[in-house]
């Protein structure tokens, strides 16, 4: 015991095995990762699931439990368990912004996607405009999403199609961190875009925007395509302002 009265005989409990549920954790986000396992997937029922892995339905049950708190997985009432993406939502729930964001967060995470994405055009194109080689995405695989996006008539298809798109960018400057905050940026950002750009107006926007950001980059003109990727954000501000329904 010392002279705080800690004592150091006892200060640390012996370190156990992995337990069998953080195992069967990390097994389902393997298979995610991985790509065996995709969003919207149902899991087999638990009875199978069980014998599979060799495990108890008690701990089965409660790898579930946590998986469902990291927004992984989603159970339904007598419908099964699917694999979801709602780690995001439930981050940003926890830290008290609710699951629906007002105007005013919304303009903080646009804030914070204006530094993520011209973070990653800077690193992607270096001073000289010299693209970085090998390992990321194809550059002109911007311009054939600005394409699908021209043809595309279904709002909900269109929104998920502007979200590839700047997923794309941010890809582009092969940093998997940055890859992952804009993932989780912009799935709640999605909640108001895809309502946004359902305006004839706020489309053709986008559209346009793209169409400059995407020409800039393959172009390798790294100061006209920051200034394009500030552009758009400003006017997406602008229209998220103008369209999108206020708060009760």
């Amino acid at each position: 015991m010392d002279a705080r009265g800690i004592d150091m005989d006892t200060l640390f409990d012996e370190i156990q095995p992995q337990s069998r549920s953080r195992q069967i954790v990390e097994k389902i986000r393997g298979a995610i990762e991985g790509g065996t396992l995709r969003q919207g997937d149902k899991l087999p029922p638990e009875r199978d699931l069980c014998v599979q892995l060799g495990v108890s339905r008690t701990s089965l049950r409660e790898a579930m439990r946590i998986l469902e708190a990291y927004g992984v997985v989603e159970p339904t009432r007598g419908g099964g368990t699917y694999v979801t993406d709602k780690f995001s939502e439930n981050v940003f729930e926890f830290l008290g912004f609710g699951k629906k964001l007002s105007r005013q967060n919304f303009k903080y995470l646009l804030n914070a996607r204006k530094i993520l994405e011209v973070g990653a055009v800077e690193q992607a194109l270096g001073p000289d405009g010299a693209a970085q080689t090998g390992g990321g995405p194809d550059p002109r695989s911007l311009e054939s999403l600005v394409d699908e996006q021209t043809k595309e008539e279904d709002f909900a298809r269109l929104g998920a199609l502007d979200a590839r798109f700047h997923e794309q960018l941010v890809a582009m400057s092969r940093n998997p961190i940055l890859a992952a905050f804009y993932r989780m940026i912009h799935a709640i950002l999605l909640q108001g875009t895809t309502q946004v750009i359902a305006y004839p107006p706020s489309r053709r926007i986008v559209l346009h925007d793209h169409r400059k950001i995407a020409r800039a980059f393959v172009g390798r003109d790294r100061k006209a395509c920051v200034r394009a990727v500030c552009d758009h954000l400003k006017k997406t501000e602008t229209l998220i302002e103008k369209y999108l329904p206020k708060e009760d």
